[in-house]
Order: structure tokens, then C-alpha cells, then sequence
């Protein structure tokens, strides 16, 4: 019974990243990563005042946005596009 517990916390781990997991995981910074949430910009679930992100989601959402053009525009505080470089 006691393997099986372990075994289960392992995949739920894996399964689950908090902000600075996911922020080495994708290549931002975590204060980034907060952003994005505060202003519903990446998929994330709250457990009281913690940020927490699954895996498979943040994947499907990475496949989905290119991260690399993704930035805060200063006016409203939002997660906007960057227009391509010419």
C-alpha cells in the first residue's frame, strides 16, 4: 500500500507545476508567469493563493501560442501578441 501512495504522489507531481516550475519549463520568468495568470492569459488552477498549472495543459497551450511573442503591453497590463519583425 505504501508504494502504491508513493507512486501516486510521483505522478501527481509530475502532472502539476507551480509558477516557477513552470516558468524554467517554458523559458520565462516567474514574475512573468504570474502576470499571465493575474490577467487570465495562461491556463491555471487556484488552490487558495496558490498558482497551479498542469502539464499536458501548459503543453496544448505552449503548441498553441508561440511563448517567444508573447509580452505585458504597458497601457492596460495585458498579455498581447507582438507584431512579427520585418
Amino acid at each position: 500500500m505504501e508504494k502504491q501512495k508513493e507512486v501516486l504522489v510521483t505522478t501527481v507531481t509530475r502532472m502539476h507545476l507551480n509558477v516557477r516550475q513552470v516558468a524554467e519549463y517554458i523559458g520565462i520568468s516567474p514574475s512573468y508567469v504570474v502576470k499571465l495568470a493575474r490577467y487570465e492569459r495562461i491556463p491555471v488552477s487556484r488552490i487558495g493563493s496558490r498558482l497551479i498549472f498542469q502539464r499536458p495543459v501548459i503543453d496544448r497551450w505552449v503548441a498553441e501560442h508561440n511563448v517567444k511573442n508573447v509580452k505585458v503591453h504597458r497601457a492596460d497590463r495585458r498579455a498581447v501578441p507582438r507584431a512579427p519583425k520585418a
